[in-house]
């Protein structure tokens, strides 16, 4: 793995003893991986970063040197978020580019990029994966090799589809997953805020209600993205401000066409259902009142 070694690793995690897992599937993650993984140098701008994201329908893009593709960081759509508006990284906007979206969207990747990365090596198992996933909280790991270059990159969406194919799984229900704790918006509530709930909360999506708690929208960091991407954010600039484009309403971003679940569905419809639609999520709704939410991160608890 990236800094340093399984032994490393183990220790600053409080002691995953990977050598106990399934040792006779040692290598198995590369029949889920994708080998062919978009990445961009340190240098790319933020706009730029943006832009992949948004062309290759992607929330995360490691960061590696642009000669040997070794591996330096990773960006998100949450640090994305966070840059704009939603926490920390904001300070470097309002500091060093003095809120100007502008020229802030013009710095380089590395300025929010996150350093060292977590990564794994080619002969993880698949449940070595999981561990690392689980205990870091994160929607992927890029796959490395002992000179630390970049030569795959595995999702919790990779697991997505192992649900849909397994029947012991498959059959599980919705309501022993689902998230029954969730935070919602309407549909005035500013784009801004969105990204404070998002970021706050590592959350990547946010359900919008009306006043008597119905679904009638849902809006994802992926939604953010590719508002900056399109460059319509900009188009509502009158001093280039981030303010004066942040504090809009979320309605201008939202979905309105939903695809639900309900409590006593099974997981492995869930799945094909976020396959088939390339969504990570679905509300769990009955009568048509919101219960919950049922994620990527969920399906994987599953195993």
């Amino acid at each position: 793995m990236n800094r340093g070694n399984h032994e490393k690793y183990i220790r600053d995690k409080g002691g995953i003893d990977f050598n106990q897992r399934r040792s006779e599937h040692t290598g198995e993650i590369m029949r889920l991986a994708t080998r062919d993984v978009v990445t961009v140098p340190p240098t790319m701008t933020i706009m730029g970063a943006v832009r992949t994201m948004a062309d290759y329908e992607c929330r995360r893009l490691p960061v590696t040197d642009a000669g040997t593709n070794h591996l330096l960081g990773i960006v998100t759509s949450q640090d994305i978020i966070d840059f704009m508006g939603g926490g920390e990284k904001n300070q470097l906007l309002v500091g060093k580019y003095d809120r100007n979206i502008i020229a802030g969207i013009n710095a380089e990747v590395r300025e929010i990029m996150s350093e060292n990365p977590i990564s794994i090596n080619q002969d993880f198992s698949i449940h070595q994966t999981i561990d690392v996933l689980k205990a870091e909280g994160v929607g992927a790991v890029p796959i490395t090799d002992k000179s630390g270059t970049v030569i795959g990159i595995v999702t919790v969406r990779d697991f997505v589809e192992e649900v849909s194919n397994n029947e012991a799984i498959g059959i599980k229900l919705v309501s022993d997953y689902m998230n029954r704790s969730i935070t919602t918006a309407n549909v005035k509530t500013s784009i801004h805020k969105i990204a404070k709930i998002m970021v706050g909360n590592r959350f990547h999506r946010v359900p919008i209600t009306d006043d008597d708690e119905k679904l009638i929208g849902f809006v994802t960091s992926t939604d953010i993205i590719q508002y900056i991407s399109s460059g319509e954010i900009f188009e509502k600039l009158i001093t280039g401000d981030l303010r004066e484009a942040s504090l809009l309403p979320v309605e201008i971003i939202m979905h309105e066409k939903i695809i639900t679940t309900t409590p006593d569905s099974m997981l492995g419809d869930v799945a094909a259902l976020i396959m088939k639609h390339n969504i990570g999520a679905l509300p769990v709704v009955e009568d048509e009142q919101l219960l919950g939410i049922i994620t990527e991160q969920d399906l994987l608890d599953a195993f």
